[in-house]
């Protein structure tokens, strides 16, 4: 199988970190094949022992590992260099081994990278952790919180990413040939600051980029290891500086390469003014009075500060300089709705919650004026199948209730008791009986599990309703098992084309929704229906009189139902009716998205894990939904409705996917 993910993780001495380190990185999910290359320049402690021992104690097939041994010390330059060389991942990424990732860091940039076809894929957020010192939150350019939007980047918005000098080796992923193709390296020379110059060179050709919300890098300050912390190491940006500018194409990007490395020049000119460094002080004064003579310029306020100073120290010429508006990192309150982002891919829902959390707790007074703004935030997060073992929601959520008076909880009863049963469900506390209100909570999966809620009066039937769902939901996938298929769409598509006794013909008809079976209707659509499959948000289930078919089928596309749906739900299934629900959380992540056609659920969970003998698909036309949505039947209250959560062209695709799928099978 095809190595995805080659992550690099150059090591030196870093064996106090090293265990932690190795323990996130083999703990990412959704990544079915990736390899974790360790390239050891020479450490003088027990590095490569320790990454031996765990290597060897680490039962993961999925994961590949290599351990490399540089003979001599060559910097953090060449062991990077010597890993993208030694990668065998379509993509490659960079690791530091005293940092520390969440679960998902990796699989929502493959998403995207992949999605997009792009070149490289950044985050915008990264957490710098120091002992004892409360986190800080980080958050760099990214221009959605600007123009709306997350698209991939304008050529204008490449050069202000560039001319605002932001860095972050780690906080991308690479496309490896595009690296290979175009010769972008790491500095090998400097032995220090290395990733200014690969960031450079990187944004002076790239074409296809993105940057996205969120991130949760836990970028540690306190090793004392750090070039960026060690006074010494200083002169060398002086050295990466002339290695960029012999390297760097003079494109149109070149003036806002220029303001990048003038940005770091900077930095580390007045770092050498505070360790009193006289001579790299003038050495950065001369090398950037050479930068800023005879060349045009893009780059920041604060650099353009600091061109005026040399301009009047060495009594330069004027100099034509255009000036980036400095990006002012985004604050919780200034962020939009989590509710606002399920039409985005579901990895940017993921990553931007997690943005929401990391300032949230690194905000803390907005716990009491953005309150009302939080839980909802929550009860939109948790209502995503298995968000109860997201390992930064599960932080948040401890954070949360830790920093929040029950006093100011309780005030709403419904949203009191949905916290504290996902609370429950994730172990932070051992019992809901304290915290909530009788008969007033949405119902989930796992909470027939809580034997202390035995104190409710409808406890007993919630627990007998979920092993009903269970017991069905067993009979009907042997149900299904080589039986020929028809899953039948609401759309007008099949009107006068008389399909209607090849869809009969099917031993299993599966029908949507408010589907109709009047007389007028059945040459084209036909007539037998033996499941009938309903979407999660329909409220007019209830409109249906009969309900005589072998099975009702639901999704598991949220974690949460309703109590007024479960009531229905519960009234069926204790009348004999046969309600099933069928897992679709892997399908949702599988396809990036978090709202996905009834129809499209079920063709794909049949397809993924029944041995069927046929399945044809009638009834759908997805594009044309975009303008409102269209049945081949009279009545239906969602008709003409515009659905924006609904990514209308991708699931078009996912139907020609499956479609073509189903093709190559019969062929």
């Amino acid at each position: 199988m095809e190595v995805l993910l080659s992550i690099i993780v150059p090591c030196y001495n870093v064996s106090a970190y090293i265990d932690d380190s190795f323990k996130s990185l083999i703990s990412q999910k959704d990544i079915k094949n990736f390899e974790i290359l360790f390239i050891d320049d020479c450490s003088t402690d027990n590095t490569s022992l320790i990454i031996q021992q765990l290597i060897s104690k680490t039962n993961a097939p999925h994961i590949h590992f290599q351990l490399i041994k540089n003979s001599i010390n060559g910097g953090y330059g060449k062991a990077v260099n010597l890993g993208i060389n030694k990668a065998n991942g379509k993509y490659i990424c960079i690791f530091e081994p005293d940092d520390i990732l969440p679960s998902k860091y990796y699989s929502i940039l493959l998403q995207q990278i992949q999605k997009n076809s792009l070149q490289a894929c950044f985050y915008d957020t990264y957490i710098e952790t120091r002992n004892g010192i409360k986190n800080n939150v980080v958050n760099l350019y990214n221009p959605y919180y600007i123009k709306n939007t997350l698209d991939i980047l304008t050529e204008q918005e490449i050069q202000d990413r560039l001319a605002l000098g932001n860095c972050g080796i780690w906080l991308g992923i690479y496309l490896r040939d595009f690296l290979m193709t175009q010769n972008i390296k790491l500095n090998e020379n400097s032995k220090g600051y290395e990733d200014i110059a690969f960031i450079a060179l990187l944004f002076s050709q790239i074409k296809k980029v993105k940057i996205i919300p969120g991130g949760g890098y836990r970028y540690r300050r306190d090793n004392i290891s750090q070039s960026v912390l060690n006074y010494s190491n200083f002169h060398k940006i002086l050295i990466v500086t002339k290695y960029v500018l012999e390297q760097a194409q003079k494109n149109q990007r070149y003036a806002a390469i220029l303001g990048f490395l003038l940005t770091h020049l900077k930095t580390y000119h007045d770092k050498a003014i505070l360790s009193k460094q006289n001579f790299l002080v003038s050495n950065i004064k001369e090398i950037a009075r050479e930068i800023i003579e005879n060349a045009e310029l893009k780059c920041n306020h604060r650099v353009l500060r600091f061109i005026k100073s040399l301009q009047r120290e060495f009594n330069l010429k004027n100099i034509s300089a255009e000036v980036v508006d400095n990006y002012y990192p985004i604050h919780y309150a200034k962020t939009l709705p989590l509710s606002d982002y399920l039409k985005e891919d579901f990895s940017i829902l993921y990553s931007y919650a997690h943005l929401k959390f990391y300032l949230a707790a690194n905000e803390m007074s907005v716990f009491d004026s953005n309150i009302n703004d939080i839980q909802n935030d929550i009860l939109t997060f948790s209502n995503i199948p298995e968000s109860e073992k997201d390992l930064e929601f599960i932080d948040f959520i401890q954070y949360f209730l830790l920093h929040t008076p029950y006093s100011v909880l309780s005030k709403n009863s419904i949203i009191n008791n949905d916290i504290f049963l996902l609370a429950r469900q994730m172990n932070i506390i051992p019992s809901v009986n304290p915290y909530i209100h009788q008969a007033n909570f949405s119902l989930f999966l796992g909470v027939e599990k809580f034997e202390e809620m035995s104190d409710f009066n409808d406890f007993s039937i919630i627990k007998a309703y979920y092993a009903l769902l269970e017991s069905h939901t067993k009979s009907f996938v042997k149900y299904l098992r080589q039986k020929s298929i028809a899953i039948v769409g609401n759309s007008p598509c099949e009107l006068g084309k008389n399909k209607g006794m090849e869809i009969d013909s099917h031993d299993i008809v599966i029908r949507f929704n408010n589907f109709s079976t009047d007389k007028e209707y059945i040459k084209d659509y036909g007539q037998k229906t033996n499941i009938w499959a309903l979407t999660p948000a329909l409220n007019s289930i209830m409109e249906r009189e009969n309900i005589s078919f072998d099975f009702i089928l639901c999704a598991h596309t949220n974690r949460k139902t309703p109590i007024n749906r479960f009531n229905i739900l519960k009234n069926w299934i204790f009348s004999g009716a046969n309600v099933a629900q069928i897992p679709c959380i892997d399908i949702l992540i599988k396809y990036d998205i978090r709202v996905m056609s009834m129809g499209l659920i079920v063709a794909l969970w049949i397809l993924e894990n029944i041995n069927f003998k046929k399945m044809n698909l009638y009834g759908f036309s997805l594009k044309e939904q975009e303008q409102g949505i269209t049945h081949y039947f009279e009545g239906d209250p969602s008709k003409g409705k515009v659905l924006p959560i609904h990514k209308w062209d991708q699931e078009s695709q996912i139907l020609a996917s499956i479609k073509q799928i189903l093709k190559e099978k019969y062929a």
